[in-house]
């Protein structure tokens, strides 16, 4: 989970990085690897092109100027690297000598309140900014959130019960 994280994380600050060297490459007379961050014109709009680094192969293109896209970018990866964030620190949490602890409880709530979150962001962006409801796409896109949302609130409460047990029982040796 670290790894994907890591991986994911690398991803965002390359696309943050990427797309303002394009808005550079669009403005300046003398553009910054213009190879590996290009700019093409689609009728009237500018194109960016982010190439993974020292190949040819596309990693991300979009409209140049529209802020949407740039926020959607920063959303995904940003959002799908603080996913696998949360399970490496509850996944770490479970690995301590106390399977039941504070800890556990705190990240696997984030997580729950994490996956509520992005189905209520995700409906958004789909019905406002796509401009169109479609009901089976929004039900294959959000139910796997919303069922690690609910799992994650019986987990929830599973280690708290478990960890008040634990606590009892510590006082009472």
């Amino acid at each position: 989970m670290l790894i994907i994280f890591s991986v994911l994380t690398f991803f965002l600050i390359y696309f943050i990085l990427g797309y303002y060297i394009c808005h550079y490459n669009q403005k300046s007379s003398a553009p910054i690897l213009s190879d590996t961050f290009s700019i093409e014109h689609i009728g009237s709009y500018p194109v960016y092109r982010i190439n993974y680094p020292f190949t040819e192969i596309k990693f991300i293109s979009g409209i140049l100027n529209n802020s949407l896209d740039f926020i959607i970018g920063i959303l995904g990866f940003g959002g799908f690297a603080f996913y696998f964030f949360c399970l490496y620190k509850v996944l770490k949490a479970l690995s301590m000598p106390k399977a039941f602890n504070k800890s556990v409880i705190v990240w696997i709530r984030t997580f729950m309140f994490y996956n509520f979150i992005f189905v209520f962001i995700y409906i958004i962006f789909w019905i406002f900014i796509s401009g169109s409801f479609n009901p089976v796409q929004l039900i294959f896109g959000t139910f796997p959130f919303i069922l690690l949302g609910f799992v994650s609130a019986f987990v929830v409460s599973f280690f708290k019960k478990g960890f008040e047990i634990q606590t009892e029982n510590d006082l009472t040796i």
